[in-house]
């Protein structure tokens, strides 16, 4: 994701920390976004991002061979432990995508709007951490 500062910047694209609606998840007829219904795509590993994400400067350093990402980018991990379903936040829930083992959803733990969904999802911003180390 790209920076602001030393956190996250938030925003409604593929490299910022927010949601795309009706990308990422999308509302039912009342504005509400549910749980197992998607959400904000995270990754578990360095080796499990697309090479279009990571910033070029992890090839040329190589941390991630063939990195071709814009330096803008950086690399950001939010908790410790295992890629496992689990609670990560304040009416938030890990799901690993059942369909693919590199990759999972920050979704929403109950139904709500989808408004609080990315309310959420913005208050997690200072619990980031850069992870290129």
């Amino acid at each position: 994701m790209k920076a602001d500062g030393e956190r996250p910047r938030l925003g409604e694209s593929a490299s910022c920390l927010g949601v795309r609606e009706g990308t990422d998840i999308s509302a039912d007829t009342d504005g509400n976004v549910h749980p197992n219904s998607g959400g904000t795509s995270v990754r578990p590993s360095l080796d499990s991002i697309p090479l279009r994400f990571l910033p070029a400067r992890l090839n040329d350093s190589g941390r991630a061979p063939g990195a071709f990402g814009s330096n803008a980018l950086r690399i950001w991990k939010l908790g410790e432990g295992a890629f496992a379903a689990d609670r990560m936040a304040d009416r938030l829930t890990l799901r690993p995508d059942p369909d693919d083992s590199q990759h999972g959803f920050l979704e929403p733990d109950a139904i709500m709007k989808m408004e609080a969904y990315k309310a959420a999802i913005a208050a997690t911003r200072d619990g980031w951490q850069n992870d290129e180390s």
